[in-house]
C-alpha cells in the first residue's frame, strides 16, 4: 500500500467534522492522567493502552520501555482522537503532544496561563474568506500561540483560509487505495500523486474545465496527468495545463 500524507486542508476538514465531539484539552488531559500510565514498562515494549472506568481508552508510545508520549485517545462511543493528525493551529493539539507523564497536566496548565493564545474563528468569514498572516503569525500558529477554528493555514500563500462548508458535509474520501481512476485508465498514486488531489477537488461535480497549476519540479508527472485528463474529458470540456 502506498502511504500518502494528508495536506493541511484535508487535516482541517477531518478535524472540523469531529470538533464538536472533542472535549477541551484540559478534560482530555485529566482523562489521560486518570489512566495513570507507568513511567516504564518491561521488555522494552513500545505500546500500551489503558482504559478509564468511564470507558475512555488512551494509547501510549514507549521508547525503549520508557513513556514518551500519548499516541491517541478513544472515547467511549468510539471516536478516535488522533491529535497528531490535526492541522496546525488546532485548539489544544500542542499541549496534548507535549504531555510526557503523570503530573504534567499541572505544568502545562501553568504554562498556558502565562501564555496568551489568540483564537481565529474562520467560521465568521465568507465562503471565499481568507486572512493574510505575517511570518511571525505563521510561527505563532506553528508553536501553539494562535489557534484556528473552521479553517487552515496555507503556509506557502501566507493566508488562513476558511474550510468550505460543503467539504465538511461531504467529509474526506478514502485515499488509502493504491490506485485511483480517471475515465477508464488506472494510475498508481505513487506515480501520479497530483492526480489524486485533482480527483479530490473535482468530486462529483460536472466537469467543464480543468486547469492545472503546478510547480515546475513536477516534471514528467504533469505530462502524465495532462494526457490522462485530455483522454478522460474528451469533448466534454477544455483542459489547460500550466
Amino acid at each position: 500500500m502506498t502511504w500518502r500524507g494528508k495536506t493541511e486542508v484535508e487535516k482541517a476538514i477531518a478535524y472540523e467534522a469531529i470538533r464538536s465531539r472533542i472535549p477541551d484539552v484540559w478534560t482530555l488531559l485529566e482523562i489521560v492522567e486518570r489512566t495513570n500510565p507507568p513511567d516504564c514498562i518491561p521488555n522494552e515494549g513500545s505500546d500500551l493502552t489503558l482504559t478509564t472506568a468511564e470507558g475512555w481508552q488512551v494509547s501510549y508510545f514507549y521508547d525503549v520501555g520508557e513513556l514518551d508520549y500519548i499516541d491517541e485517545i478513544r472515547s467511549p462511543d468510539g471516536l478516535v482522537i488522533d491529535f497528531w493528525e490535526w492541522p496546525m493551529g488546532a485548539p489544544g493539539a500542542g499541549f496534548l503532544r507535549a504531555w510526557r507523564g503523570v503530573g504534567d497536566l499541572a505544568r502545562l496548565r501553568t504554562f498556558r496561563e502565562g501564555k496568551p493564545i489568540r483564537t481565529i474563528d474562520c467560521t465568521t468569514l465568507g465562503a471565499e474568506g481568507e486572512i493574510p498572516v505575517s511570518e511571525a503569525e505563521r510561527e505563532s500558529i506553528s508553536f501553539d500561540g494562535t489557534e484556528i477554528i473552521g479553517g487552515y493555514l496555507d503556509w506557502d500563500a501566507s493566508v488562513i483560509r476558511r474550510i468550505p462548508s460543503e467539504a465538511v458535509v461531504r467529509g474526506l474520501p478514502d485515499w488509502t487505495a493504491t490506485k485511483v481512476e480517471l475515465g477508464d485508465r488506472r494510475f498508481s498514486t505513487d506515480r501520479t500523486p497530483y492526480l489524486v488531489d485533482l480527483l479530490k477537488r473535482l468530486g462529483d461535480e460536472p466537469i467543464e474545465k480543468v486547469v492545472f497549476r503546478m510547480p515546475s519540479q513536477v516534471g514528467h508527472t504533469l505530462s502524465l496527468i495532462d494526457e490522462a485528463a485530455r483522454y478522460a474529458l474528451g469533448n466534454r470540456g477544455e483542459t489547460d495545463a500550466n
